[in-house]
């Protein structure tokens, strides 16, 4: 009866472990399917940020370049300028009618080319501020998001350990428990016969110590699954009795 007994024992034992080994690796399995999810999240928000930099790169290169090509259309209209003004000194005697209109076209045509400078330049500082302002929007929002995310795993973490810590402490109670009622429950209930004389009487069989009973669940448990935590619910040798 003893040994049936510390078998049914140890087969709750081991049925217990199994389960609560198998809730720990959801557990885990859940704990990496979330840093996956970040990981890709804080991946995925790093090439924005590199493709909008990358982007506003390219709008300043592409604004130099505009303004160089500006102060080299200046430059060469300067060069006209100054090439009319000698060719009007050189043939003002001659003809100072078409000289005067050579240059009244010269001045508008440089005007033209001036405004339209001037609007190619304006507008692309517009487009380079407005990117630029979006892109620090956007490396804001992202960070904000971040420490958001951050604060939520932060938070889940604290939540899973004071559970897991609770856990412990009602195992713990548990087995101290079991422990005692299993001592009251062998003493009182599992007596055997012992027919040596006319009178027949109830000798005591030994029942195992706490530290025994806790060496064999020890045992039990090293040898086939590692130790876990037990859930609050679980009443083991609760049909001992």
């Amino acid at each position: 009866m003893v040994s049936e007994a510390s078998r049914n024992m140890q087969d709750l034992s081991t049925q217990h472990s199994k389960r609560l080994q198998q809730e720990m690796l959801n557990i885990q399995q859940v704990s990496k399917d979330a840093t996956k999810e970040v990981c890709e999240y804080v991946e995925n928000s790093k090439c924005h940020f590199v493709e909008q930099i990358c982007s506003a790169n390219v709008s300043k290169s592409s604004m130099e370049n505009s303004l160089l090509d500006c102060s080299k259309k200046v430059e060469c209209s300067k060069l006209q300028w100054e090439s009319a003004h000698m060719s009007l000194n050189n043939i003002h005697k001659d003809s100072l009618v078409k000289i005067e209109s050579t240059v009244k076209d010269n001045i508008i045509k440089n005007n033209a080319l001036h405004q339209e400078y001037v609007s190619a330049s304006l507008a692309l500082d517009s487009d380079y501020t407005v990117r630029t302002r979006n892109l620090l929007m956007d490396v804001n929002g992202a960070l904000m998001l971040d420490h958001e995310t951050k604060r939520e795993i932060d938070c889940m973490t604290k939540q899973w350990l004071e559970q897991l810590n609770s856990v412990q402490q009602k195992h713990d109670e548990s087995i101290s428990k079991i422990c005692v009622q299993a001592d009251k429950s062998l003493v009182k209930d599992y007596l055997v016969d012992k027919n040596k004389s006319p009178k027949s009487h109830k000798r005591n069989v030994t029942v195992p110590s706490h530290a025994s009973i806790e060496e064999m669940r020890s045992q039990i448990t090293e040898s086939k699954i590692p130790r876990t935590f037990a859930s609050p619910n679980r009443t083991p040798f609760s049909n001992v009795n």
